[in-house]
């Protein structure tokens, strides 16, 4: 059963390579093209995404302890950009924030498509006994 986790982890990983690319292009255009808080809310999008691809390559290419052993800043940087990615997707779903802060938000809305895996990943590497 641990091999099949780890190898739909695996999987899930190449999906979002692509994602990641796009994310990345994105970013860019919109901290060349962008104004300052929609340049700070892109590097921080980046940032998020960092972390949760190290804790992902630490968990494929090591085990459990070796993903355990990140440092704890990853795991907090993914865990907001977690956080931030559906709450920015709902508040956008729910037009709380009409108007030009629309733009703000959607770096950080494309990362919804990275919390399933956060999140399989988070159970799988905390869940589990070591």
């Amino acid at each position: 059963m641990q091999r099949i986790s780890k190898f739909v982890l695996c999987l899930e990983a190449v999906v979002l390579v692509y994602f990641t690319a796009v994310g990345l292009v994105g970013s860019y255009t919109v901290v060349t093209n962008g104004a300052v808080f929609a340049t700070a809310t892109a590097a921080a999008a980046l940032f998020c995404l960092f972390g949760g691809w190290r804790v992902l390559v630490a968990f494929l290419f090591g085990d459990r302890r070796a993903a355990r052993n990140v440092w704890r800043g990853w795991w907090y940087a993914s865990s907001l950009g977690a956080v931030a990615a559906v709450g920015a997707l709902l508040a956008l779903a729910a037009s709380i924030l009409p108007g030009p802060t629309e733009g703000l938000l959607l770096p950080l809305v494309y990362g919804v498509i990275f919390v399933p895996t956060f999140v399989h990943l988070s159970a799988e590497v905390w869940l589990r006994a070591v």
